[in-house]
């Protein structure tokens, strides 16, 4: 089989080399150019086969001449999109100019070119109509001009906005942790399915599929979404692909300057702010210049273009600490016991249960309060705690920091035309966004100051393109792109080290030079108390490097446009993991309420504050190395096009794409799978695989299409499509962990309690000596399945060997009616199949069906792997079904105005959520023996979903229907107004229980039996009425499953799994609508000013996020628990914002 695939893979690589004696290297990127065909005909359509076709773009003065074939057909690939002027030319007939011919990255339009009898001396010119319909392809687009790009109100000013302006496009499940970078749903994928390209260079970052570099609103010239079955030149990805073309220069120099402002003066506050709370402060401003002109008239170009952000955004919470007298050792109103004897310590005089620990533990015990563990243990606890500012012991710190933002962003671009046959351009693309985050899952969500983190997003794009006119007919385009992306994350803490520190654990431990910013307090959680100390997980470090080589050939040969390319691709990662480095310490001594008082349980005094002031944790955990993974990935994808124009009226589109991914590896064998045959950890290298998993050769992608006018006044198509998609796999969220464990990652925890009678417990950790227990030898962890003598305390990762690239299966049917010249609608039927996507099993769960009534007590050693705890399995054995029907109606300028409005029917089913898809669901199916039961909607679903984006100038002015002379026209002109509404049905979400029952033997949290419809209209226990804040769901509708019962070591009861299935409750709706009023007012000659108000959900409609706002819901155990069910989240209410730009 090998050598049958090496051979196809060497013809393949050997046509791009045959390629290369014609011209540049036979590679391929995604096209950012655009084409313009059809035939020349005379006044009564017969074919003038003696014309010469010239092409001029108006805004670089760039030409192209070719001559017709003998057929009367031109065909102008490897335009760059822009306005042209179009001039024909034939003996015998007058010469013709067609003027304003608009073409759209991407765009294949036909114009057929009418002539006239007459000597070419003759000149008659002419407006081409518009022409909306592209009648030679089968693909699906949406094409956003610049115009609405940078009209269009954007919260955030984030280009990936734009994408869901398409009939095919979602916003991504709630909560789903890549929203914030471009997570959308395209075409019934997940968001980690989509590919974005700028200026045909690859910008994604490969380790979560959302984009690397992210290009300002201002700099781009347009926007494309492709969805649905596109041609074979496009792939890696089966969701959208969108395409972003930057701007460059012309002839006549052109730019803007603008600053946005925001803050909190002018928004509306939060839904579930308390009554006469404020509104949280926030300031942002955005502000930045773009340029662009001549260097060389008609030869070469530059454009510039920079934008800065600063946000500053108030982070509040309520948080409990110790009060100023506790961390003084004062402590009163319930009994402390001497951790000594286990008996009560004795009370300050004249009061029952007041104690000063100084006092009460003074002497030479090891538990003493001048000890060196009690030393280390009141440092770190007087440095990390704040005094409290409220009243109480409980919620006694209003916690109040500010998050900083501070992103620049650089583009600049140079365009130049050696001949009508050679022009280069290449681009250099800049983005830093440092920040400081008080407060979020980075930093393990803090809420004592201190204790944040700082990161930072560093992108690189570069980009150089070279285009060749080899013959009329054969267009080659050459391109070289690199990324870079860089991610540090480092503590707020990282560098108060002084005298005050001299002897803390932790720090110590992690002396590599390298990493002396990991010095501060260790990670300390305290019990009933806010989490101190530096994140166990910073700092940490991530750098990618891809490289990209890409062409493609086009050669047009009677009525077919043949394209044939190629990509290389080599992604290079490099991260730095850091776990519990500083040390991190439990202290928790709760156990000890059953024996308080008896002198059986040793080493607690009862409290968990006064454990610590006296050295005590209930367990201590020290990373003493960090590790760097190294992970590269290898791609090479082929193509061949046809496009067949086989009929006036008809165009067949053939492709043919094969991808080859070379499997995950690691170039200095730095990760390890678990085997799960062998129950062992297999290091990359030597006797082992280096990759992670085995070659997959069989990802061919066939692609077919047609292109239908039924009619001849060429206002109807027809277009239908197949085709298969693959995607590409994902460095970071799916294989990063395979570096970080068994024999990579070097992370001990101890836990204190040591029995040493039936009853009697001893803790044996102190912090004079955190990370080793005196008189015992913990036993070590189990690395294989036949070890022995050892603790089942590692939970492994497992990538099946055998895992296979998901592939997505598509199918569409529609109908494009153009309605006016400046207007058309398209109604599409659209579906996929997915197959063999990624899910993870929770390997090593115990089969309940095993068990019966009077058997024996399930054990450790029952479960698949018993020298093991949790294990997870990856691999690609879910599925996934999508079915939608999709209509848009668009209008181009007309009158000032510019429309599109989407609508969108459709059904999204698969088997689980997806491993590392960022959504709401478990990428862990809840049983690993029964995968069909995780079929269920998707968490991305959504059956209605409207949107209307508008760009609209008011009819009022100098050159308007009304207003338009005198004071009235200065008054009331050049006003324009833009929106967007949206509106959406809910989106599903998955009911669990808030613990296993059986979490024991089952090791997940499990869903509940389903014993009702959880959307009825009212509770069925109580009568109440649903959907409402207080309770949106019938939350009678659920049980708890049953759980094991054992008397006496026998089951009297047998564990089950949960009936109820994924996502099968329904969310609230969303109704939002963002609007702009604008109006652009001369300066000076050339030199216009804007001013924007924009309004994002104007009507301050509360959207209200899924119950408990994560999408995950609990069943109570208790009638008194009141939160499930209950919505406690809304999107952002109303914001303004206020803008001046300068346009020239």
């Amino acid at each position: 089989m090998f050598s049958r695939f090496n051979r196809h893979v060497s013809l393949l690589q050997g046509a791009a080399l045959v390629s290369l004696t014609a011209g540049p290297m036979l590679l391929h990127a995604q096209t950012v150019t655009a084409t313009l065909a059809g035939t020349v005909l005379d006044s009564t359509d017969a074919v003038v086969s003696s014309a010469k076709v010239t092409v001029t773009n108006k805004a670089i003065g760039f030409t192209r001449t070719l001559s017709v074939d003998d057929q009367g057909r031109y065909n102008l690939a490897n335009l760059q999109p822009g306005v042209y002027v179009v001039v024909v030319e034939a003996t015998g007939f007058s010469t013709k100019t067609f003027n304003n011919i608009t073409l759209n990255v991407g765009d294949v339009e036909r114009l057929d070119l009418h002539v006239d009898a007459g000597s070419t001396a003759e000149s008659v010119s002419v407006t081409a109509a518009d022409t909306l319909l592209q009648t030679d392809t089968s693909s699906n687009a949406t094409v956003i001009d610049n115009k609405q790009v940078v009209e269009l109100p954007l919260a955030n000013r984030q280009f990936y906005s734009l994408a869901l302006l398409s009939p095919a496009a979602y916003q991504p499940a709630q909560n789903s942790t890549l929203g914030f970078r471009g997570g959308i749903n395209i075409a019934g994928a997940s968001e980690i399915s989509n590919q974005f390209t700028v200026n045909g260079i690859y910008d994604n970052d490969m380790g979560v599929a959302q984009p690397s570099f992210r290009p300002s609103v201002e700099v781009i010239q347009e926007f494309r979404l492709l969805t649905g079955v596109y041609p074979a030149e496009y792939g890696r990805m089966s969701g959208g692909q969108v395409v972003i073309i930057t701007k460059s220069g012309s002839n006549a120099f052109h730019g803007s300057a603008y600053e946005f402002i925001r803050n909190e003066y002018t928004d509306a506050k939060p839904y579930f702010t308390a009554s006469g709370a404020k509104t949280p402060s926030f300031k942002q401003n955005t502000f930045g210049a773009t340029i662009g002109g001549p260097i060389w008239k008609d030869k070469t170009f530059f454009f510039f273009g920079y934008e800065g952000q600063r946000i500053r955004q108030a982070v509040t919470a309520l948080a409990t600490v110790p009060t100023t007298a506790m961390l003084n050792g004062l402590f009163t109103g319930k009994t402390l016991y001497d951790p000594s004897t286990g008996l009560p310590m004795t009370p300050l005089a004249g009061t029952t249960n007041s104690y000063n620990l100084a006092t009460a533990m003074a002497g030479t015990s090891k538990y003493h309060y001048g000890s060196t563990g009690a030393i280390a243990g009141q440092t770190i606890a007087r440095l990390g705690f704040p005094a409290p500012n409220a009243a109480g012991t409980s919620n006694n710190y209003n916690f109040q920091e500010t998050r900083t933002e501070n992103m620049n962003e650089f583009t600049s671009r140079v365009d130049h035309r050696f001949s009508e046959k050679d022009s280069i351009n290449g681009s250099f693309n800049l983005f830093k966004d440092p920040a400081f985050e008080p407060s979020n899952s980075l930093c393990s969500s803090y809420v004592v100051p201190k204790f944040g983190c700082y990161t930072n997003q560093i992108s690189t794009l570069v980009n150089a393109t070279y285009d060749r006119v080899l013959t009329a007919s054969m267009v080659n385009d050459l391109r070289l792109g690199f990324q870079r992306l860089q991610q540090p994350r480092v503590q707020e803490d990282n560098t108060a080290i002084g005298a005050a520190y001299t002897g803390l654990p932790g720090g110590p431990y992690f002396n590599q030079a390298n990493y002396a910013n990991n010095l501060g307090l260790p990670n300390t959680a305290i019990s009933g108390y806010a989490t101190i100390g530096g994140a166990t997980n910073l700092p940490q470090n991530r750098w990618d490097n891809h490289y990209q080589v890409a062409d493609t050939f086009t050669w047009t040969h009677g009525a077919h446009t043949f394209k044939l390319g190629a990509d290389l691709l080599l992604a290079k990662s490099t991260n730095v993991i850091t776990s519990s480095g500083r040390g991190a310490f439990v202290v928790n001594d709760a156990s000890i309420a059953t024996l308080a008082g008896t002198g059986n349980h040793v080493g607690y005094t009862g409290d968990s504050v006064a454990d610590f002031l006296l050295g005590l944790t209930y367990t201590s955990t020290i990373g003493a190395t960090a590790g760097t993974v190294y992970l590269n990935f290898q791609g090479q994808d082929y193509f061949v096009q046809d496009d067949w124009k086989i009929k006036p009226n008809l165009t067949l589109n053939f492709g043919l794409r094969y991808e080859y991914d070379k499997p995950v590896y690691s170039p200095h064998n730095t990760t390890s799978n678990f085997s799960l045959s062998q129950q062992q950890f297999l290091a990359a290298g030597g006797s082992n695989p280096t990759s992670i998993y085995d070659p997959d050769y069989n990802n061919f992608a066939p692609r077919f299409g047609f292109s239908w006018q039924p009619y001849d006044q060429a206002k109807t198509v027809v277009k239908g499509a197949t085709g298969v998609f693959y995607n590409t796999p994902l460095l970071y969220n799916q294989f990063l962990t395979t570096g970080t464990q068994s024999p990579f990652r070097n992370v001990s925890t101890f836990t204190s309690t040591q029995s040493v009678a039936a009853t009697r417990t001893v803790n044996t950790i102190s912090l004079d000596s955190p990370f080793s227990v005196p008189n015992s030898t913990p036993l070590p962890s189990c690395t294989t399945g036949a070890q022995t003598g050892c603790s089942a305390s590692l939970s492994p990762l497992s990538i099946d060997r055998g895992y296979r690239t998901p592939y997505i299966t598509e199918w569409s049917l529609g109908v494009e009616q153009q309605i006016t010249s400046s207007m058309v609608f398209e109604t599409t039927y659209f579906g996929s199949k997915g197959t063999r996507l990624p899910l993870s099993i929770s390997a090593n769960v115990i089969n309940p069906s095993t068990y019966t009534v009077n058997s024996r007590v399930p054990r450790q050693s029952d479960r698949p792997f018993p020298n093991f705890s949790t294990v997870s399995s990856q691999g690609t054995r879910a599925n996934s079904e999508f079915h939608s029907w999709q209509n848009s109606l668009k209008q181009t300028n007309r009158n000032g105005v510019t429309f599109l409005l989407a609508y969108t029917f459709a059904k999204s089913i698969d088997g689980g959520g997806g491993i590392g898809s960022g959504s709401n669901s478990s990428g862990t199916a809840q049983n690993p023996y029964n995968l069909r039961a995780e079929r269920g909607l998707s968490d991305f679903d959504v059956r209605h979903r409207i949107v209307f984006s508008p760009v609209a100038e008011l009819p009022f002015g100098k050159g308007k229907a009304y207003l338009n002379h005198g004071l009235s026209s200065a008054l009331f002109g050049g006003f324009q107004l833009s929106g967007i509404f949206t509106f959406q049905t809910g989106r599903p979400f998955t009911i669990t229980n808030s613990s296993s029952n059986n979490s024991g033997y089952f090791g997940n949290a499990d869903r509940p039996n389903l014993v009702a419809n959880p959307n009825a209209a009212v509770n069925t226990a109580n009568g109440t009425k649903t959907h409402t804040v207080a309770q949106w769901f019938n939350t009678a509708a659920y049980s708890n499953p049953a759980a094991f019962v054992v008397v006496n070591g026998v089951v009297t009861q047998v564990g089950q799994f949960g009936t109820a299935g994924r996502n099968q409750v329904t969310g609230p709706k969303y109704t939002d609508l963002d609007l702009t009023l604008s109006r652009t007012f001369p300066i000076v000659e050339r030199v216009n000013g804007q001013f924007r108000v924009e309004s994002f959900n104007l009507l301050n409609h509360p959207n209200f996020l899924n119950p408990l706002g994560t999408g995950v819901q609990y069943v109570p155990t208790t009638t008194s628990t009141s939160s499930f069910g209950t919505i406690t989240q809304a999107n952002n209410p109303r914001d303004l914002q206020f803008s001046l730009r300068i346009l020239y």
